[in-house]
């Protein structure tokens, strides 16, 4: 392999080597396939030979199954063709990119999840469901443990129209500490439509938590006074607390599988959606400051707005 190589490419074969020996390449796939019919028509062979015993007298018999073992081999090697083509084009779109890629975790990834992975996606056709799964492999060999064997399981269950219907509402989900989340109210919701009938069908799907009485809050208990911080799309909101003070925020949560697909969808942002979510806090927190940042940097697990914030004062 050429040292120019990257090391993404590198553990990507590593991976699909450990888990379905070498990968076919174009100029081979005619001579494979010959040496597949071959095996067959000697089974065939064997086993017909077998069954003349059986039905020696009898010549339409010998022709059915003769027939049928036909039919047999032409349907299972459809069947595996199909999904050897799956497979590979997961594989070739998850080798684009991570061709760039220069954080590559030394980690091995489980070989379980590669096995439970390739099993899961030989069935899977449709190019952007493909490019969807090509994502997951890609972040788990940039780190492995990053995607759960349940999102894999998760993730054979979900239609195409689902996983856009996901990513169709990634543009409202905001990260509030540590979960990830859309506001919760009838207002808000009929302005961004938001449809309650498309939070159940992800609910469903075991992507997000729909029910009326799921709140995240914040109360300081030490400090004098404490930030509650939303980000979305590198900008970020403050909501000073006094001490006491709870601050509580109607959502539909993500579930921890919503979480871990929310990493790999295509969000298409809203520039001023943040600055809705702004004047909806304070519109409803009247005893709380509310402040909006353009940018933030993130220090470790530290949040620190930059430049000089946009107070919101409510209507």
């Amino acid at each position: 392999m050429s040292e120019k190589v990257s090391n993404g490419i590198r553990k990507l074969y590593k991976c699909v080597s450990n888990s379905l020996g070498e990968m076919l390449i174009p100029q081979d796939i005619k001579r494979i396939l010959g040496g597949q019919m071959k095996q067959l028509n000697t089974s065939r062979d064997n086993y017909i030979r077998g069954q003349i015993e059986v039905a020696s007298e009898d010549t339409n018999a010998m022709e059915d199954i003769r027939d049928l073992y036909d039919r047999t081999c032409n349907r299972m090697l459809w069947q595996e063709m199909k999904k050897q083509k799956n497979i590979e084009s997961v594989i070739n779109k998850t080798k684009e990119l991570l061709e760039s890629e220069a954080n590559i975790s030394e980690q091995d990834v489980d070989e379980d999840w590669m096995s439970r992975f390739f099993s899961s996606i030989q069935d899977i056709s449709n190019e952007k469901m493909q490019l969807l799964w090509s994502k997951i492999l890609a972040g788990e060999i940039k780190k492995p443990r990053t995607f759960s064997m349940r999102l894999l399981d998760c993730m054979t269950k979900i239609s195409k129209d689902e996983a856009q219907l996901f990513e169709k509402y990634s543009l409202h989900m905001l990260n509030i500490g540590s979960k990830i989340a859309i506001i919760r109210n009838d207002e808000f919701e009929k302005k961004h439509d938001i449809s309650y009938d498309d939070i159940l069908i992800l609910k469903e799907c075991n992507l997000i938590e729909s029910s009326p009485f799921l709140s995240i809050n914040f109360l300081p208990d030490v400090q004098d006074e404490a930030f509650c911080i939303i980000r979305y799309n590198g900008q970020c909101i403050t909501i000073e607390m006094a001490k006491g003070k709870e601050f509580s925020l109607p959502v539909y949560q993500l579930t921890r599988l919503g979480t871990e697909l929310f990493q790999v969808v295509k969000v298409k942002y809203d520039t001023n959606y943040l600055s809705d979510v702004a004047q909806y806090i304070a519109k409803n927190n009247k005893d709380k400051t509310v402040l909006l940042y353009k940018t933030y940097v993130l220090v470790g697990n530290n949040i620190f707005p930059v430049g000089e914030p946009d107070k919101i004062v409510s209507e």
